[in-house]
């Protein structure tokens, strides 16, 4: 059975920073990368004339930062409206508008304020760790009309683009590139050269990763598919949890291809292979026949 996915088949997403440990920090490595449903706002926007209440949940964030990805996160497949402050300030001294926001919700760590400030039905609630730790969330999510499906975050075309990946490729795995379980799938089949899909995240709130969460578990960071069934995450496929038979016998039934880049094949200058495409382009090659854009 073919689970009807909406996801898009692209490696990373690069400019958004993944969740860290407990204390904020800045994270400007990145420029920012704007969906659909993100836009910047001049920093001499006065706080009373802001859009509060345009979506369902909106938020003002100084960049991509470890509140703002705790506050995302806290959200599950909900998608917030996004203003971006224009020119990424670094500090509420370079930004009027953060500035007034940080005297209506002060809030700091370390000495250092917030960097987000969440607001759901149109009140505030201050940074996304104090989202976080909102204990009626969703009560406060579907009073507000946000629709929590897992449909809601991808469009049906991504559906039939990841449905398709599923469908032609015996074999195929996404996962968070931060997460162990999805290098030791990765590991696995090189060790035996399967040919099979292979979709990377840079960060575990793209789109498309919360989608696969909401529908197979938030406590899965990757997920594997044999002949379009869902098997599980990357640990399953630990050596010593999945012996080198039964791993077999997993692959041999889907009548996967052998024939791939394995953990031993060097180029002519005796280095390991390395992807052909740019850092923010789908790997090509034979182990990510990537169906979809």
């Amino acid at each position: 059975m073919v689970v009807a996915l909406a996801a898009v088949a692209v490696l990373s997403t690069p400019g958004v920073a993944g969740r860290g440990g407990g204390q904020h920090a800045h994270n400007h490595a990145h420029a920012l990368v704007l969906t659909s449903s993100d836009t910047t706002i001049s920093c001499s926007t006065p706080a009373s004339d802001l859009d509060t209440t345009s979506s369902p949940v909106v938020v003002y964030a100084a960049g991509n930062t470890v509140c703002l990805q705790a506050g995302i996160a806290a959200l599950g497949v909900v998608t917030p409206k996004i203003y971006y402050f224009e020119g990424q300030p670094s500090t509420p001294d370079e930004c009027a508008l953060w500035a007034s926001l940080a005297q209506q919700y002060p809030e700091q760590i370390n000495g250092m304020e917030m960097h987000t400030y969440f607001y759901i039905e149109g009140k505030g609630y201050g940074s996304g760790f104090k989202v976080q730790a909102i204990d009626s969330l969703q009560g406060l999510l579907d009073g507000a009309g946000a629709d929590s499906s897992c449909a809601s975050t991808l469009s049906a075309d991504d559906a039939a683009a990841i449905n398709q990946t599923i469908e032609t490729n015996p074999v195929a795995m996404w996962g968070w590139s931060a997460c162990p379980c999805t290098n030791i799938a990765k590991t696995r089949f090189a060790s035996e050269n399967v040919c099979h899909a292979e979709t990377i995240f840079d960060s575990d709130s793209d789109p498309t990763f919360k989608y696969l969460q909401c529908l197979f578990g938030a406590e899965h960071h990757s997920f594997v598919f044999f002949d379009g069934q869902f098997y599980g995450n990357g640990f399953d496929l630990d050596p010593d949890k999945l012996d080198e038979d039964a791993f077999m016998v997993l692959v041999n039934a889907t009548g996967a291809d052998l024939t791939c880049t394995s953990l031993s094949d060097k180029n002519i200058y005796g280095e390991v292979l390395q992807p052909c495409a740019g850092e923010d382009e789908p790997t090509a090659g034979s182990s990510n026949a990537i169906s979809g854009s």
